[in-house]
């Protein structure tokens, strides 16, 4: 049986789990468990755009990036590099195996926790050749999440070992040279300065890094948070359901100014005016980002962004394909170039089954009923409604000459 390889796909920004923005060229890169990492264009944070998506996919869950690649971690998926020299098509071009969680990345050099011997190390990872990662240095810390590396720092939110800082100036001997013990499990750090932001899961902590060797908790505010950015004289935090401006004006008394809904995000990326959420579910099941204007007090909402990643159908005539896309509607996907397939228009209504004969398409909706619905996609840019009919109940369904017929479930066939 020939091998099969993926020639192209329709990019998304699928079950978004983690964030990086690049506020000069205005792109966002997004982790997901769909697509691994998707390329965002946020010029207008009102209308951000997806651009391309890494081929192959693959299971994404933490991202990094610098220059023109980029590295995701994929849980007990292991870790990927992506070549970013066209933002169009992003390439995956390497791997190492292993239970990977955080990555940062810096030069061609990235640095991720990962499971060990005796529970979680810090791993070096020599990107000179991106399709060939060459683990250089390692170091144990007993446990380890996220982290973030500054110059030839790297801080690490240890979980239950509050926060670790490990000096990589020698990346085949990376070597823990601070530990501060910090109450609860910390998940996420952010550094500004000579100051770090431990995120935690009661509190977040204030610690002074002037002396990384001795590092010292100065502060705290007490509420929960998954991650947490710097920006200013702002600190900003998720905790899977709030999203919450703090002032840091004077870091040792954090004071919390607003918290307003935060989309279910577990990770965010600030850039400019905007907050970046991601989030895996946004609300009816779809993950995506929700940005934020933080010029404003309280944030206000510029956009919730998802796509069709959850689809529930596809169906192919030609040229021309449908996918039952949600509460993303009925795309109408022009594959006349299949290395390169493009939504070309989009069809309203919560959608699950399609079916394409010709230029006719047939689709099960749910509103106030269950309908079947015929749609004409002769101009794909442009499906029109055509005719509704009310079946009850809808699940797969197929058309054979002017027939269709419907699975209905508890109303049979």
């Amino acid at each position: 049986m020939p091998l099969l390889s993926l020639v192209g796909l329709v990019p998304g920004v699928g079950t978004a789990s983690d964030i990086v923005v690049d506020g000069t060229t205005h792109r966002a890169y997004v982790a997901s468990r769909e697509f691994g990492l998707s390329v965002v264009n946020v010029s207008t944070p009102s209308a951000p755009m997806v651009i391309g998506a890494s081929n192959p996919p693959f299971y994404g869950q933490r991202v990094a990036v610098a220059g023109t690649l980029a590295v995701g971690t994929a849980g007990g998926l292991g870790f990927r590099v992506v070549d970013l020299t066209r933002p169009t098509a992003p390439r995956t071009v390497g791997s190492l195996s292993g239970t990977f969680s955080g990555v940062a990345f810096a030069g061609t050099t990235a640095y991720a926790t990962v499971a060990g011997q005796s529970g979680t190390d810090l791993v070096v990872v020599d990107l000179t050749t991106p399709a060939a990662p060459d683990l250089v240095g390692r170091v144990s810390l007993g446990s380890g999440g996220d982290l973030r590396v500054v110059g030839s720092l790297a801080y690490v939110a240890a979980g239950g070992n509050g926060l670790k800082i490990v000096n990589v100036t020698n990346p085949n001997h990376p070597i823990v040279v601070g530990t501060v013990a910090l109450p609860g499990l910390t998940l996420g750090v952010a550094v500004s300065g000579t100051t770090a932001y431990v995120a935690g899961s009661s509190t977040i902590h204030v610690v002074d890094v002037t002396d990384p060797t001795h590092p010292t908790s100065i502060g705290s505010l007490a509420t929960t948070a998954h991650a947490v950015a710097v920006a200013g004289k702002r600190l900003f935090a998720v905790d899977g359901s709030l999203f919450k401006v703090i002032d840091i004006t004077t870091p040792r008394t954090p004071v919390l100014l607003t918290s307003t809904p935060g989309y279910g995000a577990q990770q965010l990326a600030v850039a400019g005016t905007a907050a970046y959420l991601a989030s895996p579910n946004l609300g009816g099941g779809a993950g995506g980002l929700s940005l934020q204007n933080v010029a404003a007090s309280p944030p206000t909402l510029i956009a919730n962004y998802h796509d069709g990643a959850n689809d529930t159908g596809v169906a192919v005539v030609g040229s021309l394909a449908l996918t039952g896309a949600g509460n993303g509607g009925m795309p109408v996907l022009d594959l006349t170039t299949p290395t390169a397939p493009r939504v070309a228009g989009t069809f309203p209504g919560f959608t699950t089954a399609v079916a394409l004969a010709g230029h006719t398409a047939y689709a099960v909706q749910l509103g106030s009923s269950v309908d079947l619905v015929v749609v004409d996609v002769a101009t794909p840019a442009s499906p029109a409604f055509v005719g509704r009919l009310t079946v009850g109940a809808g699940g797969d369904l197929k058309v054979v000459g002017s027939l269709v017929y419907v699975a209905s479930g508890s109303y049979g066939l």
